[in-house]
């Protein structure tokens, strides 16, 4: 409980500190290129708080041209700071309208360009997401979505919306299948207590919209799908093999220790 309340108190002065710096770039940033130095500031520093270390694999994507949609399976908030951490790229999130409404955060995702949606209203969250991410795009900037829209409680990847795949056919944009495993074991998705751990992420070879047409777009989601699953699955094995390693190290040291009252024999 204490450890919480202690990640939670820096949350909040990271959040203050970054939100404030955002606002002020803004002013004189239309690249958004230092607002994500920013972002990249505030998501390591709430990772390195949490003790959270997070191994990231895959394509190299530096040459990939035109804008670029990173799409992901969704298990916790640490899915986001991990990826605005990590990702080999000038990127922001699509993020729900509820979180506009937290005091500063809310400020400093506007600053920054994030992409906030009214889930509610599906045909103005459309609008929105293409309005704004057509023009961080354009930018140079690239949009992380999420297409399940919520997190996943399970682990396993749900049915995905069909929004982002609409933006990325109607942009020209690469789409760069992400996968991720063991977030939901540092945050659940009904939970807010955080505890130190790993993350897995893999990246997959762009997804190229090119000939794709609005009527094709659920070909392209289950091209999509189907990567990213992959991608989890790799993730997921690296995390299992990490998770054995650990307990082998543990075990190793735990017979090297003499026992209790014991002296260690002199060498030979």
């Amino acid at each position: 409980m204490a450890w919480s309340i202690y990640f939670w108190t820096m949350v909040v002065i990271y959040v203050v500190f970054h939100a404030t710096l955002a606002i002020i770039v803004s002013l004189f940033d239309s690249s958004g290129r230092i607002n994500g130095a920013v972002c990249r500031s505030w998501a390591r520093n709430v990772l390195r708080t949490a003790r959270v270390k997070v191994h990231i694999d895959g394509t190299d994507i530096a040459d990939c041209p035109g804008p670029r949609i990173y799409m992901s399976n969704h298990q916790s908030y640490f899915d986001v700071i991990s990826l605005m951490a990590h990702l080999p790229d000038n990127a922001r999130f699509v993020a729900k309208k509820s979180l506009e409404y937290i005091p500063f955060f809310g400020q400093g995702m506007r600053a920054v360009g994030t992409v906030i949606i009214d889930r509610r209203k599906p045909e103005l969250a459309r609008r929105t997401l293409s309005e704004i991410a057509e023009s961080n795009m354009g930018k140079g900037v690239g949009v992380i979505i999420f297409p399940e829209g919520t997190r996943s409680r399970d682990g396993k990847l749900g049915l995905f919306k069909k929004g982002g795949f609409v933006l990325a056919i109607q942009t020209g944009a690469t789409i760069v299948p992400v996968g991720i495993s063991g977030s939901r074991h540092i945050m659940p998705a009904d939970g807010y207590r955080v505890k130190p751990g790993e993350i897995f992420i893999s990246i997959g070879d762009p997804i190229s919209t090119d000939g794709f047409s609005i009527e094709d777009k659920d070909a392209l989601i289950e091209k999509t799908q189907k990567a990213i699953e992959d991608l989890m699955e790799k993730s997921s094995k690296k995390e299992l093999s990490k998770v054995s390693d650990n307990k082998q190290t543990s075990a190793e040291a735990e017979n090297t220790v003499p026992a209790e009252g014991s002296t260690a024999s002199p060498p030979v």
